[in-house]
């Protein structure tokens, strides 16, 4: 899940690509297991990412700018 997310974040596949990208065979049950394990929908963790790439579910120090001063 942790490339799938990965794929997500920083690529403008879709979401079936994503799927077929890391094994699944079904955009559907990758979906479903991608909610199971990170708790919100392929559209909504790619939403939450933002256009800055930065990972919402990290503190403070996933800002590279913050790790340079």
């Amino acid at each position: 899940m942790a490339l799938a997310a990965n794929e997500l974040r920083t690529s403008s596949l879709s979401t079936g690509a994503v799927a077929e990208a890391v094994g699944y065979q079904s955009e559907a049950a990758f979906q479903r297991a991608f909610k199971s394990h990170m708790g919100i929908t392929p559209a909504q963790w790619r939403k939450m990412q933002g256009p800055s790439g930065r990972d919402a579910f990290a503190g403070p120090s996933a800002d590279p700018a913050r790790s340079l001063q």
